[in-house]
């Protein structure tokens, strides 16, 4: 039972963490907001986490697994290449929508420790998931570059929601149901770029 208890508190922490940190970064949070946010006392929250940067460093391998974790577990599917695409397409677009401001929380924390986001990167984006993706890609296509592929994928999904203020501003008045629209629609956009950009 005690077990349970601990860890429904520290699953609590966890998530008032993800939010405080995503909303104000690791320099802006101190650990009193996130006891705040979980409703527990500072000391409670020094007992499951002793360290600002330890809990941090448990928020981000969360958050860099999502971001990463869905295109492997999508990669071993026994799909055709062009399927797991337009699956791979809808999940990000999808996790951006559940949570907006994690692409500009990603690209900050790539300026501000590049190392640490590269480490925990290269441990969730594994070599085998990068030789599948090239060879289903080279087998569709032999003569398209995967790097410059994948790239133009990730691109595609992530700058509606980094340039969203840009992206209203231009596009739609500041009108949020536009937006939403505008993202639902991206899914197929993007998956027809792709896939006319890679076929033969």
């Amino acid at each position: 039972m005690q077990n349970n208890v601990n860890g429904n508190t520290e699953k609590r922490i966890l998530e008032a963490a993800k939010h405080v940190f995503l909303q104000q970064g690791m320099d802006g949070t101190v650990m009193q907001h996130i006891a705040d946010e979980a409703d527990i006392s500072r000391t409670s929250l020094h007992y499951y986490f002793r360290s600002k940067e330890k809990l941090y460093e448990s928020v981000l391998q969360e958050l860099v697994g999502r971001f990463i974790g869905q295109v492997n577990g999508i990669m071993t599917q026994d799909l055709p290449f062009p399927e797991k695409l337009k699956i791979i397409v809808h999940e990000y677009i999808e996790l951006f929508k559940s949570n907006p401001v994690l692409p500009n929380f990603i690209l900050h924390e790539l300026n501000r420790n590049p190392d640490k986001i590269m480490l925990l990167l290269s441990e969730a984006l594994h070599r085998d998931f990068r030789s599948r993706f090239t060879e289903e890609l080279h087998g569709y296509n032999p003569d398209v570059s995967a790097s410059q592929f994948m790239m133009s994928l990730i691109s595609m999904c992530v700058f509606p929601f980094v340039a969203r203020p840009l992206v209203h501003h231009l596009f739609f008045d500041g009108r949020k149901d536009a937006f939403e629209t505008f993202v639902e629609e991206r899914k197929t956009f993007v998956f027809d770029m792709l896939i006319n950009a890679i076929t033969p």
